[in-house]
């Protein structure tokens, strides 16, 4: 089973970015995109990807607060 990844940045060229170089390594499956981290935090709870790749600095919801929500989630 390939790992699933969700893709998190608020500038879309670099979402682009990295799903060419996902791509480009292959071996992985994208599970959704988003924009802030309160969307990356709806893909994270609908599919639990094994990898998140996000910018820390991001409008409504950033990184930061992102990675702490889920660190206590558990």
């Amino acid at each position: 089973m390939k790992p699933r990844v969700v893709i998190c940045d608020d500038e879309r060229l670099a979402r682009e970015r990295l799903v060419r170089l996902l791509e480009d390594i292959g071996g992985y499956e994208l599970v959704g995109l988003a924009e802030h981290g309160e969307a990356a935090l709806k893909l994270v709870q609908d599919y639990q990807p094994d990898i998140i790749l996000m910018d820390m600095h991001m409008p409504v919801m950033d990184g930061y607060t992102l990675t702490r929500t889920l660190r206590a989630a558990g």
